[in-house]
């Protein structure tokens, strides 16, 4: 830990404490769900992305709770506690909940890999950055950085351990933002991505690779524009955009726990917070729950693995696709292909299942009987498949039946149409 207090500055050291009693203070294995957030009403509220699970994590009548963020080896919550002027950053473990107060207001919370070190953004009129190190017997909460700014939109610690990244609100509700790193070995600061007359806001950092993901606005503004979000390395090179709708605030995105997903709030007509995931590649963007106006600031405790649907053709060319179940032969089935979506490159043929066939394999090495082809000449080269007829596990007539497969990198894919069984006229 040692690393950490290299970038220390010199300033006050907060360490009183309250064990606050409040409604599921103490932490268990099943605490919360796979999305976490806080509400304007000032609960920490969880649920699955199935839409089960709802709960009250944390409540106290006259507070307001805020910004929490699990720790990388989820043992511990952090998060804001606000009651009147008193802010508190307060850490749930499974020994209770313990409050240190802190200087001024807080805009967020960044954990180190190791999760012994906690960063934090205050202040309006004078950003700065304090820590809480877990390690030592008493935690105290220290100044580590004043960056000089009005105020730090957010602070997250990267991959390596060794920088802290920031958004920096230079003077107050300007639209002159910039993202800082600052590289606690070195003590050094730098910026990543300059000023350029758009917003920038809570960057998150990846827990597998040095990238980060934060909200951007979509045109010069002083507050309330939308927001789209985007992603970059850490060290400011290849910055993207994730999701581009103008018209909409997109916002406090955060990386699952694998770091190949990046989910986040949209803020849709009516005023209400939907949660959304799309890859960390951009692509399979998806709408997953409607949180309601109140949630603010995510956070993710599962990896999502949703299924993507495609579009497939048995037997390509025909309009019937009647299958004689006695033939006991191979049915061509076609995995089609679009501008978003490769099936050849994407698709792991020996996954395929159709009603319960499988693709035919041949040769010694047993390979699926599977081939490149533009079967609806549309440009884009599909996957064309032999399965077995005699594995299906239907019943005569017409039905409609779903294919089910995976990538390559494990997403479920799954695409339907309509076949005809006709009766063994043998």
């Amino acid at each position: 830990l040692a690393r950490y207090a290299k970038g220390i500055v010199p300033g006050a050291a907060i360490a009183i404490f309250c064990f606050c009693s409040a409604t599921g203070s103490s932490l268990s294995s099943d605490l919360w769900g796979d999305v976490l957030w806080w509400s304007t009403d000032g609960d920490i509220v969880t649920q699955n992305f199935d839409a089960t699970n709802y709960r009250i994590v944390l409540h106290e009548d006259g507070v307001q709770y805020s910004y929490p963020v699990i720790s990388p080896d989820g043992q511990a919550l952090v998060m804001s506690r606000r009651e009147g002027g008193n802010v508190d950053a307060c850490i749930l473990t499974t020994l209770g909940m313990t409050c240190i107060p802190t200087p001024g207001y807080l805009y967020g919370f960044g954990w180190s890999p190791d999760s012994q070190v906690i960063f934090y953004s205050i202040n309006e009129g004078d950003g700065q950055i304090w820590s809480i190190d877990l390690s030592v017997e008493v935690p105290v909460s220290t100044l580590f950085l004043d960056p000089n700014v009005y105020r730090t939109f957010g602070v997250c610690v990267t991959f390596d351990g060794d920088h802290l990244i920031m958004a920096h609100d230079p003077s107050n509700w300007t639209y002159n933002n910039f993202i800082e790193s600052f590289q606690i070995s070195t003590n050094m600061s730098s910026t990543i991505l300059p000023t350029d007359g758009l917003r920038d806001f809570f960057p998150t950092c990846s827990p597998t690779r040095n990238e980060i993901v934060w909200g951007r606005g979509t045109r010069p503004s002083c507050c309330g524009e939308p927001l789209d979000v985007w992603i970059m390395n850490a060290d400011g090179t290849n910055a993207r955009a994730l999701t581009s709708d103008s018209s909409v605030l997109q916002h406090h995105p955060r990386f699952s726990p694998d770091g190949d997903q990046v989910f986040y709030l949209e803020t849709n007509s009516v005023g209400s917070n939907e949660l959304w995931v799309v890859d960390r590649l951009g692509g399979n963007r998806m709408f997953l729950l409607d949180l309601g106006p109140s949630a603010r600031n995510i956070d993710i405790s599962a990896n999502f693995a949703p299924v993507l649907t495609v579009q497939i053709d048995i037997k390509p060319g025909s309009d019937t696709n009647s299958i004689n179940l006695g033939s006991a032969g191979v049915v061509p089935v076609a995995i089609l292909s679009s501008a978003e979506f490769d099936a050849p490159a994407r698709i792991d043929p020996g996954s395929i299942s159709l009603a319960g066939a499988r693709v035919k394999l041949v040769g010694k090495k047993g390979k699926a009987l599977c081939h490149d082809e533009d079967v609806n000449d549309d440009g884009f080269v599909d996957l064309l498949c032999q399965v077995e007829t005699e594995q299906f596990l239907l019943e005569e007539g017409e039905t409609n039946v779903t294919l089910e497969a995976e990538t390559y990198d494990g997403q479920t894919v799954q695409g339907s149409d309509l076949i005809r069984i006709v009766p063994d006229t043998n």
